[in-house]
């Protein structure tokens, strides 16, 4: 799958891809035979993905296989699918986004010679408008009733978090799944996360005892540094905002991130002063072949080839 840099894709796999994460979501979200059914003590990352090239621009997933339960010998095994959704806009016709991850999913059961896997879709939507979940018929303008049974029939599960109030999001209890959603849930709304820092850190004096409490802590407070914009008066009322013992975490890390931009803006600046140089030395001397520019500026044949097909464009 290509790499996706969105902060949100980023932020929520590193908490699902946790095993405790996943199962407290289905329990959460899942209807009740679902949980009920799953065999949950079996549950397993897989390391699979099935979203190409024309669905990275809208989904992300992280995939899990677990048991159904059943009385016979062997339980079958059902894929488990979260979708991140990247966009803040609603999708016109998401049966088709999903037509195509699932044909993805099932063609990699035929080329690893396994039986075609039962996956339930699990969406998450973090966007402003309330997405309406419709069977995908009703998409069509059918002159008769009995042609439904051309179209093909299948649900997924939604989780819209701008249907659930934050007082329903903090009921799920002291775990990183909780400080995750609200703060996904109100990631478009800077002053919300300014001023209720309360609800965003809720159960973080637990958090602190543990080590792996102290490392979420501090991975939340990167995507929010990621989806905010601090300048110095911001910074200190959110410090002024937040309890006493979160700030030396907070300042650690926007510290760090502070030293990782002057690092990438300094290798960015050197990068385009190299390009700059290079361009000049093809401008100025044409007859210079690729090899010998390469070789006088340190660069690789094929980056001299690109810069001067730049310049050729124009």
């Amino acid at each position: 799958m290509p790499k996706n840099h969105n902060p949100h894709d980023k932020f929520i796999r590193k908490i699902l891809s946790k095993r405790k994460s996943a199962i407290q979501y289905i329990k959460k979200f899942a209807p009740e035979y679902i949980v009920q059914n799953l065999d949950l003590r079996s549950i397993k990352i897989s390391p699979n993905s099935y979203v190409d090239e024309k669905l990275e621009e809208y989904i992300s997933d992280l995939n899990y296989i677990c048991n159904w339960k059943s009385k016979g010998k062997k339980s079958p095994k059902v894929r488990i699918s979260f979708l991140l959704e990247h966009k803040s806009y609603l999708p016109k016709y998401p049966h088709l986004q999903l037509l195509r991850y699932l044909l993805q999913a099932w063609e990699q059961d035929m080329e690893e010679k396994r039986s075609l896997t039962l996956t339930i879709p699990i969406i998450l939507y973090h966007g402003k408008k309330k997405w309406k979940q419709r069977k995908f018929e009703e998409n069509f303008d059918l002159p008769d009733e009995q042609l439904k049974q051309y179209i093909p029939n299948f649900e997924y599960l939604l989780t819209d978090l701008s249907k659930f109030t934050d007082e329903e999001i903090l009921g799920i209890g002291a775990n990183f799944l909780t400080n995750t959603l609200l703060t996904l849930k109100h990631s478009w709304n800077e002053e919300y996360i300014l001023n209720n820092t309360h609800k965003i850190f809720r159960h973080s004096d637990i958090y602190m005892t543990t080590e792996e409490g102290r490392l979420y802590l501090h991975v939340l407070q990167i995507y929010i540094f990621q989806i905010i914009k601090f300048d110095e008066k911001r910074l200190n009322l959110y410090q002024e905002n937040i309890p006493k013992y979160l700030k030396e975490i907070v300042m650690s890390t926007y510290d760090m991130l502070i030293q990782k931009g002057m690092e990438k803006g300094m290798e960015e600046g050197m990068e385009k002063g190299v390009t700059k140089i290079i361009r000049g030395i093809i401008e100025t001397q044409p007859s210079l072949t690729n090899e010998q520019i390469a070789q006088m500026t340190k660069q690789t044949v094929a980056s001299i080839k690109k810069i001067r097909a730049s310049i050729n464009q124009k």
